[in-house]
Order: C-alpha cells, then structure tokens, then sequence
C-alpha cells in the first residue's frame, strides 16, 4: 500500500480521490459530507462485489416460488374470472406480509448488523480514518450504500412478483395498477433503511447484535401489537402498516386474535421513521467517534 492510499475492508480509498478531505480550511462538517460522498461510491461498488450480496440475492429469490407456483396453477386450471379478482390481493399480501414483515426484516438484520462493527472488528477502520477521513463519515455513506444496493435488490424482486402475477391474458395488473408497484416499493425501501440504521446501531452498541435484532423484530416489533395500552406505538411495524395503502399482516389474517389497532396519519408516520433514522445514524457517528480503532474499545 502506497503513503496515498488507504484500505478498509477489502475497499482502496485513494487520497487523490477526495482532496476535499484533506484542506484544513475547510470546515469539519463539509470535510464529513465530503468523505461521506466518496466513500459511499466506494462501499456501494464494494457491496456489489461482496459474497454477501449472492446472499441476499438468493433470498430475495425465495418469494418468488410460490409466485410461480400460483401462477403455473393458474394456467393449467380454468378460472380467469377468479384470477382477476384475486392477482392483487395475492400481490398485496406478498407485498406486505412477505417482503414487509419477514424479507426486509430478514434482509436488515443479516446485511445491516455488521455494517459499522466490521471495521472495527477487522482493524480496517484504523487504515480508513488515517486518510484523513471523519470518523463521523463512515455511519452515512455506508448505511446510504446499503440502502441504495438493497432497495435496487428488493426493488428487482417485488417487480419479478408483480409482473409474474398480474401479465398474460388472464389480468393485465402490471399495467393497470403499476403506481401499486411503486408505493409498495418506496415503502418497503423505506422500511430497509429504518430497521437497517437500527440493526447496525445495534451491531455497535451489544454482543450477539443478531440475537438481538431477532428478539425486536419478531417478539417486540411483532408481539407489541397485541397489549393492552399504547405499545404498538412504539414499534416500527405499527408505523409501516399505517403507510401500507393495502397490508395484509397478522391483524388481517387472524382478526379473531389480535386486537385492531388504530392507525396513525402519514405525515405522523414519516416524522417519526425519519427521526428514528436520523438519531440512530447520529447515535452510531458518536459511538464511533469516542471508539479506539486500534484495540475496537472505548477511549
């Protein structure tokens, strides 16, 4: 490695790349949004490159079995009239169920947790902020770069599961409801980004971090829902079931034995995403910033 260059995780950051870093006139917060801008090209690039990127790929293919399925099925066997009625529901409740509450979960909680506790735990952030780059640049261009790659990923096989459902000649859905596709797809990014900045807090902050993340998102964020009181407020799963123009979830599926809940307003619901996202993002760059990167503790 040459005296201009940097490497961190596998990823070569190249001074000459960013020489708005380095200036000392330029001030700390323009020196971060800088070094943020560079190194979220790179981690975007590395993450494309990396085995865990086959990974999620593979599960994102797992939705689309029994879209298949339903759709050989609906070949073979005469009913079209039936197909009609019952292609956007089905893609609602993959939409919602399937993709919602159990792949972006699944895929935040395996992609994001490691996010900022790799560094560290390989050494890589001591050759990372020798560049010179702010500690506090690396908690939004990696998490930025994870959003983008996951979203693109998730985007691709929510679009394969309505495209599957809703072609042929038995109900043209892909044509007649595409804004559908479009707002579950802004949803379901959203939703990567906020349990993504809370599971790599996570990763940060508590050992076994994937223990963890599988306790909030499947027992609190899950079981909230269904106690006395004013809890589900303080889920995320309660915030993105208000957004969600058609969900399908638990509360759907079994009315006899969960509560229902009432719903809060759009602009309550993105207020208090963006919020969560903000102050976990800030949370980690403090972490960071009053971690020893040469021994992965507290100074």
């Amino acid at each position: 490695m040459g005296g201009g260059d940097c490497v961190s995780g596998g990823l070569e950051v190249r001074i000459g790349d960013c020489p708005e870093v380095s200036c000392p006139e330029v001030s700390s917060l323009a020196r971060t949004f800088s070094a943020a801008r560079v190194l979220l090209g790179h981690y975007a690039g590395a993450t494309v490159r990396s085995r865990r990127f086959l990974y999620m790929l593979f599960l994102l293919c797992v939705p689309l079995a029994p879209v298949v399925l339903v759709r050989i099925v609906s070949y073979l066997q005469p009913g079209a009239a039936l197909w009609r009625t019952e292609a956007l529901r089905f893609f609602d409740i993959l939409a919602s169920y399937g993709y919602l509450n159990f792949m972006v979960v699944l895929i935040a909680l395996f992609w994001a947790t490691p996010l900022y506790s790799e560094e560290l735990s390989s050494g890589a952030a001591r050759f990372l902020f020798l560049c010179p780059v702010p500690r506090a640049a690396l908690p939004p261009a990696k998490f930025l770069a994870y959003s983008f790659v996951s979203s693109i990923l998730a985007g691709v096989s929510l679009f394969a599961a309505y495209y599957l459902l809703g072609s042929g000649p038995a109900y043209p859905m892909w044509r007649e409801n595409l804004p559908v596709f479009f707002i579950d797809w802004g949803l379901i990014a959203l939703a990567l980004a906020a349990y993504g900045a809370f599971f790599s807090l996570l990763g940060l902050l508590v050992k076994r971090p994937l223990l963890w993340g599988l306790l909030f998102a499947f027992i609190w964020d899950t079981g909230a829902n269904v106690l006395p009181g004013s809890t589900h407020y303080l889920t995320l799963r309660h915030y993105f079931r208000s957004l969600f123009p058609n969900y399908y979830g638990s509360e759907n599926m079994f009315p006899l034995l969960v509560t229902e809940r009432p719903l809060s307003a759009h602009v309550t619901c993105y207020v208090v995403l963006a919020a969560f996202i903000v102050v976990s993002l800030l949370w980690a760059g403090r972490r960071l910033s009053r971690m020893d990167v040469v021994v992965g503790g507290e100074e």
